[in-house]
């Protein structure tokens, strides 16, 4: 499921058309995410070891890693394309990133003025944002509830309602609160938890194995499974343009992904499609997958001032891919592996500490203590201090041969500078005759 999650990301990434509704990829995540999480920490209860200690030692070894070097590759790289104010942007959504605040910064950002999607570097990390604020409350909700392990399943359905009723009451005025927001988004991490613990019930309960036999595809896991391969086929061909999401329609790759999970390894689909060597591979690396793809698709379109071509977009997901396997396999591996105590707490002390650096480095940027290289060239500083102090007084009038009038195109973007321009002309006494602004 993580494969399909992670190439469904991919293609809507490099190419939209061809699936439409492949971002839904992220919600398949979510519902992965609360199934996996839930039921490690159930399993820690149930055996008497569990400890918040050892459960975040173990995220801390999962995520920092291959985040820990995106981040600090996206503050190099930066440094070297991007302009000053696209820096300084840079910085505060790494120092967020490194926080994992990046969904509730990205909320705070969102608006009529804000840099578009495809010139964020680092705008795919909101997801894991949504995760981390998971990991953190959640555990303490299951160890309170632990001793009332009947009241569990309860607990989940009542969070899952409340979470999707905010859900749907926000989405249709205030869309990029519902997208972001943590409490708009648990309960497709519910949905997952909540198989978690019936599945913690079953485990519990005495049982009778299921006679061995071929698979039927009329039995209760097919079922169950091909529903959900149905359902999943058409989120992920569905154009949501016109569409409100998440919304009710999150449900449609939400409930998809639950009912897989649901069928387990007896059914048809998950043993022989989605348990097949090949999609395993791509499960394993699909966290670095997806956290190197979209730098490498964003800084290819600030580098090439728009969309790169077909080849180009194949070619950076073809490199996705290999950097994502020598990420998993000379750092994930080395780290997750097996550790001796002493030897494990001071990684996890080494991994913290970095990220805590990046966080600090992602705040030096967004004040502008580190500035971008383009910050050297007298025209850039020049224009970028034009553009982000309405105080600012070096602007110039360069002046023609044959002056008379000058006509500005463009959008409200435009419309914003309108006194600022004024202004100049009168102090500088401009030959400038009219300036016109077209609105498009």
């Amino acid at each position: 499921m993580r494969a399909v999650a992670v190439l469904a990301v991919l293609a809507f990434h490099a190419f939209p058309g061809v699936l439409p509704g492949g971002f839904v990829g992220v919600d398949v995540f979510f519902v992965i995410s609360g199934f996996l999480i839930s039921g490690i920490i159930l399993n820690d209860l149930r055996s008497h070891t569990f400890t918040f200690a050892r459960f975040y030692t173990r995220r801390i070894r999962r995520i920092f890693p291959a985040l820990a070097l995106i981040l600090a590759g996206s503050l190099v790289f930066g440094w070297w394309m991007l302009l000053p104010a696209e820096y300084r942007e840079l910085g505060g959504n790494v120092s967020a990133g490194a926080g994992f605040v990046s969904n509730l910064r990205l909320w705070s950002e969102s608006g009529y003025f804000d840099t578009a999607a495809t010139g964020k570097p680092l705008l795919h990390l909101w997801s894991l944002g949504v995760e981390e604020q998971y990991y953190l409350i959640w555990p303490l909700f299951l160890l309170l509830m632990y001793r009332r392990l009947r009241l569990i399943p309860w607990m989940v359905i009542a969070i899952a309602l409340v979470s999707f009723g905010l859900n749907v009451s926000l989405v249709g005025h205030y869309t990029s609160a519902a997208f972001y927001f943590p409490v708009t988004r648990f309960w497709e991490l519910m949905l997952g938890s909540l198989l978690a613990c019936l599945d913690a019930a079953r485990q519990s309960a005495p049982h009778t194995p299921a006679a061995a036999g071929p698979p039927v595809l009329w039995a209760a896991p097919n079922v169950l499974a091909n529903a959900g391969a149905a359902l999943l086929v058409i989120a992920l061909a569905l154009d949501y343009d016109n569409h409100s999401f998440p919304g009710w329609w999150a449900l449609l790759p939400a409930v998809a992904t639950t009912l897989l999970v649901a069928a387990g390894p007896a059914a048809w689909v998950n043993r022989k499609c989605l348990a097949h060597p090949a999609v395993v591979f791509v499960g394993l690396i699909s966290y670095p997958l997806y956290l190197w793809h979209w730098p490498l698709l964003t800084y290819a379109r600030i580098t090439l001032g728009g969309t790169p071509p077909a080849g180009v977009r194949i070619g950076l997901l073809a490199a996705s891919g290999v950097l994502a396997w020598l990420t998993y396999e000379l750092l994930e591996k080395k780290i997750r592996g097996s550790l001796s105590q002493p030897r494990a707490r001071r990684t996890v002390a080494v991994l913290a500490a970095a990220m805590a650096a990046l966080g600090l480095c992602g705040w030096l940027v967004l004040e502008a203590r580190i500035p971008a290289r383009s910050a050297a060239i007298p025209e850039v500083a020049s224009i970028s201090a034009a553009f982000d102090d309405w105080t600012y007084h070096g602007d110039r009038v360069i002046r023609g041969d044959t002056p008379s009038s000058v006509v500005f195109f463009g959008d409200s973007h435009m419309q914003q500078f309108l006194p600022r321009i004024e202004q100049v002309m009168r102090d500088h006494r401009s030959p400038v005759h009219t300036v016109v602004f077209q609105t498009q």
